[in-house]
């Protein structure tokens, strides 16, 4: 009983956590990022896809493809790294964002956030 209470107070942070992320996600103005950074090299990108293969998971998944795809951020928590990726459309709106927690370092060439586009 105490157990399916705490449950459920934690499945109720958790949702409240992932809207109050897609809130910031969806609003936050991304052509900032885009037009003052120049996009990632293609060596850059190549070694971005093999640490991160859940990117291009992600793609085939999406039902509209993405014209850019931002790394926002990048925290470290112990041991595992959580990333936050948003797809972007030609427009610099907002597609689709989600977090992968992987246990990876950042390659050296890159600074967060960065994009580059497909």
């Amino acid at each position: 009983m105490i157990t399916d209470i705490i449950d459920l107070f934690v499945d109720a942070s958790n949702t409240f956590g992932s809207f109050i992320s897609f809130l910031r996600a969806k609003f936050k103005n991304y052509s900032v990022i885009v037009n003052n950074q120049h996009p990632l090299d293609s060596d850059v990108i190549q070694d971005i896809n093999s640490l991160l293969p859940e990117i291009h998971e992600e793609i085939t998944h999406s039902v509209r493809i993405p014209s850019y795809i931002v790394l926002e951020k990048f925290e470290v928590n112990g041991s595992k790294a959580s990333i936050n990726i948003v797809f972007l459309n030609e427009k610099c709106s907002f597609l689709h964002s989600f977090t992968l927690l992987k246990n990876i370092h950042i390659p050296d060439g890159i600074t967060i956030p960065c994009y580059w586009s497909l």
